[in-house]
């Protein structure tokens, strides 16, 4: 179930940025092709990031660093390596990035919302896996519901998103049975305010962008 679920959210999320994407005007054999970029470099980063939080495990027992089928994905590593190869693919191809990353920035939450029921089903971060898709799925609608105002300048719905998801995190992690944890300082919450105070500052500079 796990892997079938974290499946489903990604075709689910990627159809609803195809139909965003086709609404505006916009070439959505791009988002497929950066796609495929993303999820490649997404799942090396976050099943790096997950084998770094347990390293004293996996440093035991390395062949099961290349199990991810029994889950272990850590959502950080994925969202930072394949929006980073996302952006690259983009640059490459000489598209406007920021249009993009706000159609992606919509369809982000819904795959994380319905790939979050993958970890409840493999008995993995309960219950925080409930509540985090409860939430994700609330920011998804109101990301979603913005893509109908057309004065929102370019970049707006991606930061919007950073803020977002940061909060849901910093607001959760005191659910998670066990948190990543490096000289005491918890790793998952400390990058959460980092994409808060990022999207904030993006935020501000989007707005004065004309």
């Amino acid at each position: 179930m796990y892997g079938i679920l974290i499946s489903l959210g990604i075709l689910t999320s990627a159809l609803y940025c195809d139909h965003i994407a086709k609404k505006k005007g916009l070439n959505s054999n791009i988002l497929w092709e950066g796609l495929l970029a993303g999820l490649i470099f997404g799942i090396i980063g976050a099943r790096l990031y997950h084998v770094l939080d347990l390293y004293s495990f996996y440093s035991q027992n390395p062949i099961r660093i290349f199990q991810i089928w029994n889950g272990g994905l850590g959502i950080y590593g994925g969202l930072f390596a394949g929006i980073l190869a996302f952006i690259i693919y983009l640059k490459i191809k000489k598209e406007r990035v920021l249009n993009w990353l706000d159609i992606s920035a919509v369809g982000i939450p819904l795959a994380q919302g319905i790939g979050r029921w993958g970890n409840y089903f493999n008995k993995e971060l309960l219950p925080y896996s409930i509540y985090e898709s409860f939430f994700d799925i609330i920011l998804f609608i109101i990301l979603a519901s913005l893509t109908n105002y057309k004065k929102i300048r370019a970049g707006i719905l991606f930061s919007s998103y950073l803020v977002g998801y940061g909060i849901i995190r910093i607001l959760l992690e005191n659910t998670r049975q066990s948190v990543w944890t490096i000289y005491g300082i918890d790793v998952a919450s400390s990058v959460s305010l980092i994409l808060i105070i990022t999207g904030i500052y993006l935020t501000y500079v989007f707005s004065k962008n004309a």
